[in-house]
């Protein structure tokens, strides 16, 4: 049985190639990404606008008590969240139309591969683990582009902009509304490990369970055959007990983490508050910045909360990328050389000399093989089952390549021919029956 547990490490070329290559896959859509980057920095600048609208309200028209001119600026803070939501629609909208058409892309080109690599390359590997790294890191990869480094990107930008403008305005309540700030980056960080970590194991668990299932299913006849209904319901619950606790694990996580952030937030504030009364009431204050202040720390706690969850999305989808990068790059195909001219023929003459082969070093499959089949021939290899026939027949249209000799049709090399003019030339039918499900019209 194949290994059905495939570890989500990232491979060792690194997080900036996977990143190098995601830019690369993003140029057919440079129009997307640069209105994308430039929302973000118009977001970021737009960010301060409306604590310092409602500073200037309070300090203002609500100290005068002049309604009329309160209720402009009312209007305006409500004109100016219209336009945010307006922009953050957008944002979003174009980040996931961006990451959906470059995993398009690389959906397509990973099914391009997958249908060209030697039957070998699926020997040693599970079709459900394969086919878990199509589905799930590709799903990864999206929600890189939806929730990774671009919504990053913005939360940054916004978090040094409104740290800037707090500082501008008063720095001595900024340092005091930021004395929580090492504990919560401290929790961040604590946060962004263990989840991490949980998603990691949830990600092999699901791979784990997609491969059990594939392997049982496509050979469902032989578990009533021998009697293992009970036996394989227990392998199962196994395998699906581990992934319930592997989700259960990222669950718990969360559930600290945000209530221990919001306590962090409301302790920010209860000191911003208290220091920024303090000085209201000496009057080296106004009323009008310690309540922009408040809204301040709403929009610096808010991204931070998110960060640590969106980090996490970012590694996740870098892992992916690079799992995804680094099975696009495997070239698991006979190699093509220059190709001779291409004829047509009547018949073909096949000469195999010397043909030595194993699919391990040390054991030979097939012996020191030669045949000499001339066109029109018909040709009948017999021998007991696991002797060899199969593999010769593959070796043909070179599903597999000699450890020594050569095959000869008309004359030249088999290896100087394309697919694509080996296939013209020689067809192979399997032994087993596969059906391809698909509309009879279609």
């Amino acid at each position: 049985m194949k290994a059905a547990t495939e570890e989500y490490q990232a491979p060792r070329a690194g997080t900036v190639q996977a990143l190098k290559r995601l830019f690369g896959e993003m140029k057919p859509y440079s129009f997307l990404l640069t209105g994308t980057l430039l929302l973000a920095i118009v977001l970021a600048g737009t960010a301060p606008l409306r604590p310092w609208l409602i500073q200037q309200a309070v300090d203002g028209p609500m100290t005068r008590k002049d309604l009329a001119s309160l209720a402009q600026y009312g209007w305006v803070i409500l004109a100016l969240l219209l336009g945010e939501s307006g922009l953050r629609y957008l944002f979003g909208l174009w980040s996931v139309q961006l990451g959906q058409s470059v995993v398009k892309d690389l959906r397509r080109k990973l099914y391009e591969h997958l249908t060209r690599y030697r039957p070998s390359f699926y020997e040693s590997r599970s079709v459900g683990a394969l086919g878990s790294r199509v589905i799930n890191d590709l799903e990864a990869i999206a929600e890189l582009f939806a929730q990774g480094f671009l919504t990053m990107a913005g939360d940054v930008l916004q978090l040094i902009v409104i740290l800037s403008v707090m500082l501008y305005t008063d720095w001595r309540l900024t340092l005091v509304s930021l004395m929580v700030m090492p504990l919560l980056l401290w929790v961040t960080w604590w946060f962004k490990e263990k989840v991490h970590s949980s998603f990691t194991e949830v990600r092999s668990r699901t791979s784990s369970l997609n491969s059990f299932l594939q392997e049982r299913l496509s050979n469902l006849q032989l578990i009533p055959l021998f009697h293992r209904e009970e036996e394989e319901k227990l392998a199962f619950q196994k395998e699906n007990q581990g992934l319930a606790e592997a989700h259960l694990n990222g669950v718990w996580y969360y559930s600290v983490y945000f209530p221990v952030v919001e306590v962090l937030t409301a302790l920010a504030m209860g000191l911003m508050v208290w220091y920024g009364a303090v000085r209201v009431q000496d009057g080296a204050l106004s009323t009008g910045v310690l309540v922009a202040f408040l809204v301040y720390i709403n929009q610096l706690f808010r991204p931070l909360r998110l960060l640590a969850d969106k980090f996490n999305s970012l590694q996740m989808g870098i892992i992916a990328s690079s799992r995804v990068f680094q099975l696009i790059d495997l070239k698991a195909w006979p190699a093509e050389i220059n190709a001779v001219a291409d004829q047509p023929t009547q018949g073909i003459d096949i000469q195999i000399q010397n043909l030595n082969f194993g699919y391990q070093k040390d054991v030979r499959v097939l012996h020191d093989i030669q045949l000499h089949m001339k066109p029109g021939e018909v040709w009948a290899v017999v021998g007991s089952s696991g002797s060899g026939k199969s593999t010769l027949a593959q070796m043909l249209v070179r599903f597999y390549e000699p450890d020594s000799g050569r095959i000869l049709l008309d004359g030249l090399p088999h290896t100087e021919l394309t697919l694509k003019q080996l296939r013209r030339r020689i067809v192979y039918v399997p032994q087993e029956l596969i059906f391809f499900q698909r509309d009879r019209f279609g």
